[in-house]
């Protein structure tokens, strides 16, 4: 009797509900394309020096060309010293899941909201970067 009502409900489960799972058409489907114009960013984190942690914080633009490069340029605080920085040209690759590279300070992204905004780490030996940035204008305007 077990063994039949335990049928029964995989066989339930099968007939209900796995007709309606299908692949996530809405999965989003991203190239070098998707990042693309002028962005704002913001970046912390810390950086070790010696025997000390040193924390640094900076504010800058980037423009990718949708073909995998970028310029980009910030003004770095570390340790509340103000240090202009750029510019810097760089290339960029973005992958299908919407993930992809920096290759300036081997940086690991991951582009959101239809690649209006952008999400970065560094990946630096003695340091811990992370970075947002947001489309202030595409390369169209």
């Amino acid at each position: 009797m077990k063994l039949a009502a335990a049928t029964t409900f995989v066989l339930a489960f099968v007939i209900g509900v796995v007709p309606f799972v299908q692949a996530d058409d809405d999965a989003p489907q991203c190239s070098t394309t998707t990042l693309k114009g002028s962005f704002g960013y913001t970046g912390t984190g810390s950086i070790v020096s010696g025997a000390s942690i040193l924390p640094i914080a900076f504010v800058g633009t980037i423009t990718f060309d949708g073909q995998g490069n970028a310029t980009f340029s910030h003004v770095l605080s570390r340790d509340g010293v103000i240090i202009p920085v750029g510019p810097i040209y760089t290339t960029y690759t973005v992958n299908p899941d919407c993930t992809g590279t920096l290759t300036a300070f081997n940086g690991h992204l991951v582009v959101d909201d239809n690649g209006k905004e952008y999400r970065q780490i560094f990946q630096l030996a003695g340091a811990v970067i992370t970075v947002t940035g947001r489309r202030i204008r595409s390369t169209e305007d």
